[in-house]
């Protein structure tokens, strides 16, 4: 019998969805569905009783592919709604040699941090270990000492919001299976290990919204969410030429950002045809492409500021991996980063989605679909009557913490 994922990318203004059938080695790619909000200027996103529905309507299409197989679902968590904290402990080593359950019980330690009654720590993941208080190791197992401590990455989820997602879910008949933050799932697809290891930053800039985290000696250890996005650019556009939404997201996907158009003669000047009321207009297309790069030049500097903050890594010696259809689906999107961001190299993160119009745009998604293919999760019999919020609990501590 076949196995299908089904990953639910929650965006600020569409809802990603892709189905993939298990294979061997990998996941053979069967649908890529993308169904945008219809108020693309409201704040609906984060409003589950609006966003839900809307899944309704992939369910037949849905039960079409996966009819003969067994459904998995993999729901990915916004970076809005998760979050990064730093946390050390130490305890006292019974028997004088570490073992796992010293591992176990010191990062349990760790985990047992206070947070709002809505927030669930769904990760604990180690930076270092520290025998005795002086020695610094990667793997302490089988080492004598009298303590063990360890400083530690809290991954953070909002637990209030994914119990009333999966709920709305499964009044659509959609049963929810691993839920892996959307972020963490991107990071660990796009960026390389050498990255992670030496300091890097993923960016994903979306249609409302910007996330970000950061990688240093292997682990993620800052993540940012930023009120902005590809939206703004398209939203400027609209004003400032007095044209439609629809007609301002076509023209910003027709810019070549860092093209320099102000030095031409007014007899080779380029022009873009545009019907604005009941006019059609021939607009300069050096002030097209100047609203938007202002607009993007803006937000690399919110980025930056951002990556500043953080305190982890120098951005001209990082490097930097950038996703999402807000910017990186802009032509000379990759070279204009590099200029304005200021980082040692940026390469944009591109997804294996062959046939796909705009792989750059369901990045996240493919991510969580491709973090899940390749984990082997452990066999879990669930119970049918178990409560939402102790099924929620096992999902964290059986998929995240690996």
């Amino acid at each position: 019998m076949n196995e299908y994922l089904v990953a639910i990318d929650w965006g600020t203004t569409k809802l990603a969805i892709i189905v993939a059938r298990q294979i061997e080695g990998g996941m053979a790619i069967e649908s890529v569905q993308s169904i945008p909000y219809s108020d693309m200027q409201g704040n609906d996103w984060s409003d589950t009783d609006f966003i839900v529905p809307l899944l309704s309507k992939t369910i037949p299409s849905l039960n079409d592919i996966t009819e003969s197989g067994v459904i998995r679902t993999v729901l990915g968590v916004p970076g809005y709604y998760t979050g990064i904290l730093e946390n050390s402990c130490t305890i006292e080593v019974d028997g004088g040699v570490i073992t796992h359950y010293h591992i176990s019980k010191v990062l349990g330690a760790c985990g047992k941090y206070p947070l709002p009654d809505e927030w669930h720590i769904s990760q604990v993941i180690p930076k270092s270990f520290i025998i005795d208080g002086q020695r610094h190791v990667d793997d302490p197992i089988d080492i004598k000492g009298s303590s063990l401590g360890v400083n530690s990455c809290l991954v953070c989820i909002n637990q209030e919001f994914i119990s009333q997602v999966v709920e709305g879910l499964a009044e659509q008949g959609i049963h929810v299976d691993y839920v892996k933050p959307m972020l963490l799932s991107s990071g660990n697809i796009f960026l390389t290990d050498e990255e992670k290891q030496n300091g890097s930053v993923l960016i994903d800039v979306g249609g409302k919204s910007t996330d970000i985290i950061i990688y240093k000696d292997g682990v993620p250890t800052y993540t940012d969410w930023l009120p902005v996005g590809g939206f703004s650019i398209t939203n400027d556009l609209s004003i400032g030429l007095d044209i439609s939404f629809e007609q301002a997201e076509n023209l910003k996907r027709q810019c070549v950002l860092g093209l320099d158009l102000s030095d031409a003669e007014e007899k080779e000047q380029l022009y873009m045809p545009l019907k604005i009321g009941e006019e059609n207009v021939d607009v300069p297309l050096n002030y097209i492409q100047e609203i938007v790069e202002l607009r993007i030049e803006e937000l690399f500097e919110l980025i930056g500021d951002s990556i500043d903050r953080s305190n982890t890594i120098d951005r001209q010696s990082c490097s930097a991996v950038l996703i999402g259809g807000g910017v990186a689906s802009i032509r000379g999107a990759r070279d204009f980063a590099n200029i304005h961001l200021d980082c040692r190299e940026i390469r944009i993160g591109e997804p294996d989605i062959i046939g796909a119009s705009n792989g750059v745009t369901l990045a996240s998604t493919y991510a969580l679909l491709k973090e899940q293919v390749m984990a082997i999760p452990p066999d879990i019999m669930e119970d049918e009557h178990i409560s939402i919020k102790d099924r929620i609990i096992q999902w964290l501590s059986a998929f995240f913490n690996k």
